[in-house]
């Protein structure tokens, strides 16, 4: 799915999440307003508020747990500069902060995209085996 709006994955629907590429405008007008207004503050926030949305879809509560995946150098770039950190909630700058120091801490074989994909993997048959 390419768009952030309208989904809803609770439970063990979603236990991992990949977002891929910076999120786009919903319509030519969208597309217009961000091509034109490129690097404001509007659009940063507007960039930040689906970025969150999207990541959020697979945690909907307390009991739900997801791995989310950012994919994509445009959406990585984007997250990593500190003055668009600024336009995330303080919850999910924190979520953030967590992976950025997970990440400096991986062994560098981690960073191969099949063995992480495979750890991944047997993470959550393990969690799911265990109830």
């Amino acid at each position: 799915v390419n768009r952030y709006n309208g989904i809803d994955l609770p439970g063990a629907l979603c236990t991992i999440l990949i977002l891929e590429d910076l999120p786009s405008g919903l319509c030519d007008v969208d597309e217009l307003t961000e091509m034109y207004l490129a690097e404001s503050d509007l659009i940063a926030q507007r960039i930040a508020q689906r970025i969150e949305q999207g990541a959020g879809r697979g945690v909907r509560g307390a009991s739900d747990h997801c791995v989310v995946l950012f994919v994509g150098f445009r959406l990585t770039d984007w997250i990593k500069r500190k003055a668009n950190r600024r336009f995330f909630s303080g919850a999910f700058t924190a979520q953030l902060q967590i992976g950025d120091a997970i990440c400096e801490n991986l062994d560098s074989r981690l960073l191969n995209k099949s063995f992480l994909q495979m750890q991944i993997g047997n993470y959550f048959m393990r969690k799911s085996s265990l109830g």
